[in-house]
């Protein structure tokens, strides 16, 4: 019966056809979803602790230095950030990396260089003391009170990176390089609401028994 059924369904949306207006407009409709290539970069962060290294740095890599090397000789702090794409960074450097051109090209390489970047980083207090029942009978009431109150806000320091990496910027696909996916695409969809159609209408003239 299952066979019969699709059998049938494939006769009904036998008709089904589609015109250059209906490839155009389902292109245009999801040149976004389904037509653009996201852009990307492979990069590695360097992190300084001044901005002096880090200006050292990026000068020493422009003139042919070794990114370990030279990364290791200012004092950063190398990582791998491997590939990534728009929106999976801190804010920072998500728009340097997508948002801006300022990259400089390493010589005798794809890579690029950024900017020093200046981002803040919450400094991690030291462990409070355990409050012991020795401790606990010198405070007053008003100021356990008072430091229960109390929301400092966290401590930052700031922190300068550098950009290591090739970038590939985003990337719409043609319509030309597409019109095989679109029309297999849309076809289908005409073939799915022929094929609705006629199930709406068949469902319609079978007649229901009130068996109550």
């Amino acid at each position: 019966k299952s066979q019969i059924a699709q059998q049938a369904l494939q006769y009904v949306s036998r008709d089904a056809a589609t015109t250059p207006e209906d490839l155009q407009k389902f292109y245009d409709e999801n040149i976004e979803a389904r037509f653009t290539i996201p852009a990307s970069a492979v990069a590695n962060r360097i992190d300084f602790q001044t901005q002096e290294a880090a200006t050292t740095f990026r000068e020493a890599m422009l003139e042919g230095g070794t990114l370990q090397e030279v990364a290791e000789a200012n004092g950063g702090i190398v990582t791998d950030l491997g590939t990534v794409q728009a929106g999976s960074l801190p804010t920072e450097l998500d728009t340097a990396l997508f948002g801006t051109d300022a990259f400089d090209a390493l010589p005798d390489s794809e890579e690029t260089i950024s900017d020093i970047l200046v981002v803040q980083e919450i400094v991690e207090e030291p462990a409070t003391e355990e409050i012991t029942e020795e401790t606990a009978t010198e405070e007053t009431t008003e100021d356990r009170t008072t430091a229960e109150a109390s929301t400092e806000e966290p401590t930052t320091k700031d922190v300068y990176v550098v950009l290591v990496g090739t970038r590939t910027p985003e990337e719409v696909r043609p319509f030309e390089e597409v019109t095989t996916q679109v029309e297999q695409e849309v076809l289908n969809q005409k073939r799915s609401e022929l094929q609705q159609t006629w199930l709406e209408k068949v469902k319609a003239e079978i007649p229901v028994e009130n068996l109550l």
